[in-house]
């Protein structure tokens, strides 16, 4: 993924495919250390398409390669 990429092709290795529901867009997520906002994500099954609506919304802006880990930024936590 080049620094100006708008489009991300995430493969699910571990755990539940992302949400498609346009009603819990934006998704805010983590790639390598580069905060994005997801607008749409497309795909039943892996590999999902991400449409990212805004880079670098922490400032950092860099080309990623292929396997870089993507994240939600703020992931739930719950207590038991």
């Amino acid at each position: 993924m080049d620094a100006d990429d708008t489009t991300l092709t995430v493969a699910i290795t571990a755990g539940p495919r992302w949400t498609t529901d346009a009603h819990e867009m934006p998704i805010l997520n983590d790639v390598g250390g580069e905060l994005m906002s997801v607008t749409a994500i497309s795909g039943t099954s892996s590999p999902q398409t991400f449409t990212v609506g805004a880079r670098s919304v922490n400032g950092v802006t860099k080309p990623h390669a292929s396997g870089t880990a993507v994240r939600l930024a703020r992931p739930a936590i719950t207590s038991l």
